[in-house]
């Protein structure tokens, strides 16, 4: 099966990071591997989707502060305009707050998404519910092949659609991630 990545960069694009293009990017491709019956880097993937669709929340929230904006279409509105300058340390804190780790990353996050405001509210909605992949880490990738069942891919390729669904694509659909 052929997949096609249907957007290259997105209006988010901060050095080397573009993490709602990432997010989409590895849904895709861990359900192709799933659909190959590759269940194990399925998985993977699927939790590489959700990391990435945190961060784009997170992201989302210090450009909403930085732009002042406090609505979604004030938000794009600002960012059709021109990416605004991000304060120095907020691509490294996200990295670190919502690093490889996977659940030790939830606890971090909740405690900054229900800090967030109401811009990013309604992309935060329902997001903790869907997590499926609670038990994800960067080193899943290095466990015997047949460590993760047909089953168990399913449930975290469902859990990252949902994640990525609520927040990167709903974000899309907003005209708040461009690209």
């Amino acid at each position: 099966m052929a997949a096609r990545y249907k957007r290259a960069v997105s209006n988010l694009l901060i050095g080397n990071d573009d993490f709602p293009a990432a997010a989409e990017k590895m849904l895709m491709d861990a359900g192709v591997l799933h659909a190959n019956r590759r269940y194990d880097g399925a998985a993977y993937l699927a939790g590489y989707a959700v990391e990435c669709s945190l961060k784009t929340i997170l992201l989302m929230e210090a450009l909403a502060r930085a732009t002042g904006a406090t609505t979604a279409p004030s938000l794009a509105l600002a960012l059709a305009t021109a990416l605004p300058t991000i304060p120095a340390g907020v691509t490294n804190e996200l990295k670190f707050k919502v690093k490889h780790q996977l659940a030790l990353a939830l606890n971090i996050s909740l405690v900054h998404l229900h800090a967030c405001g109401a811009v990013t509210r309604r992309y935060r909605r329902g997001v903790w519910p869907k997590l499926a992949v609670l038990r994800w880490t960067e080193t899943s990738r290095y466990a015997a092949p047949g460590a993760v069942s047909a089953g168990k891919s399913r449930r975290w390729l469902g859990g990252a659609a949902s994640v990525v669904a609520t927040s990167v694509r709903a974000m899309r659909r907003d005209g708040v991630v461009t690209g």
